[in-house]
């Protein structure tokens, strides 16, 4: 096999190696981009509840102790009042246009 033979095999293989590997690189691209804009989603409608217990800000700092410190964070979660299933249940949970 001549030089230009092995050239042209690896150039062969590494353009089936990129077609391999682009696809999964631009569906995590969209499926990151979809994540970003669901999660968005999900804090404005949590914000347009105007319930304080509902804050997005407030939320993600529980769940970020609660992972940082399973015991602490599991105390905290059993000192929450329950003011997210009586908000469910009175309705106040539906967001405000």
């Amino acid at each position: 096999m001549s030089q230009e033979q092995e050239n042209q095999n690896i150039d062969s293989l590494l353009a089936v190696r990129d077609n391999v590997l682009q696809p999964p690189q631009k569906v995590a691209g969209k499926a990151k981009k979809q994540y970003e804009q669901t999660t968005t989603a999900i804090a404005e409608y949590l914000r347009n509840t105007n319930l304080e217990e509902l804050n997005p800000e407030g939320i993600q700092q529980d769940l970020q102790k609660l992972l940082a410190d399973p015991k602490e964070g599991a105390n905290a979660l059993r000192d929450l009042p329950l003011c997210c299933s009586e908000a469910i249940a009175s309705g106040k949970l539906i967001a405000k246009p």
